[in-house]
């Protein structure tokens, strides 16, 4: 049990003796609200997380006033280039706001099973929503072989991401509430900055159509953000919710915020049924999808 917040140094690894072994939970309800943290928000040297299962850090479902910090498993503070979480072999689930967020370090996810994570009501609320498996303000994002799975808003999502080298590679990333991966006002800070959607199962996403922005639902969402290619995904089944249908793919340019929509490629991905939304708008091409 974790009677506070735990802050490690950068450099140090909590390893656990496996995913059915290791259990880390809170003492109790908001005893804490986040479980850990680097001790170092500039360091670029991560943390890393091993064979544990992690999760239930949320603040009471009636609390009105925790915001965005409704409850996070692990704070990826850090530098943006180096520092932040490395995570291998983690479940980490049933968490009020999410897995991994509110820093700006990098983030390294490879075999986790991420899932059940920001179901908290003030998490869902437009003005301060954060709810998702990880969320990224700042720095690299790589997530390879895990399970994405049951989120309640996003699973994957870089909002306002700089610094980024983002690699989504071989994972199943499936019934999450609105978009399997969203690529948000991200792209184009620093020269070089860009994102690779490659070879993710991604479906049946796009179930809670209730909260508003529900609207952006797809497999991939990206909204005033440039430098993403998706390539050889396998899409089926994910929800447009309130504009109707299946969809894997939307580029949404909302006119008052910056970037415009630019160098966004769509390829050789098999849809299975789920349209590709605005393939033809200015800064998207598309080229081998089918299905």
């Amino acid at each position: 049990m974790v009677s506070q917040r735990v802050d490690l140094d950068p450099g140090d690894s909590l390893i656990g003796a496996g995913q059915d072994r290791t259990f880390i939970r809170p003492a109790g309800v908001s005893q804490p609200l986040n479980g850990f943290a680097s001790s170092s928000q500039t360091s670029t040297v991560p943390v890393t997380y091993a064979r544990m299962d992690i999760g239930g850090f949320t603040a009471a479902l009636s609390s009105t006033s925790c915001n965005n910090m409704c409850g996070t498993a692990i704070l990826n503070f850090g530098s943006p280039h180096g520092g932040g979480v490395v995570i291998h072999d983690v479940r980490c689930h049933d968490n009020g706001t999410s897995c991994i967020a509110h820093g700006y370090g990098s983030v390294v996810a490879d075999r986790i099973e991420c899932d059940h994570n920001g179901y908290h009501p003030d998490s869902l609320l437009l003005d301060y929503r954060s709810s998702a498996c990880i969320k990224l303000s700042e720095g690299s994002l790589v997530v390879r072989d895990s399970y994405i799975h049951d989120n309640a808003f996003d699973a994957l999502w870089c909002d306002n991401c700089g610094n980024t080298h983002t690699l989504i590679e071989g994972n199943v990333i499936m019934h999450n509430g609105r978009s399997g991966v969203y690529w948000e006002v991200s792209g184009n800070f620093v020269q070089g900055d860009y994102a690779l959607v490659r070879n993710n199962v991604i479906e049946n996403n796009g179930w809670n159509c209730a909260p508003q922005g529900s609207q952006l639902a797809a497999g991939v969402t990206v909204e005033d953000a440039q430098n993403i290619t998706i390539d050889g995904n396998t899409f089926g089944g994910n929800s447009a919710c309130e504009e109707l249908g299946v969809r894997a793919f939307k580029v949404w340019d909302s006119t008052t915020r910056s970037p415009s929509t630019a160098n966004v490629v769509l390829s050789n991905n098999a849809l299975q049924g789920d349209r590709i939304q605005y393939c033809t708008a200015p800064g998207v091409s598309c080229v081998g999808n089918a299905g």
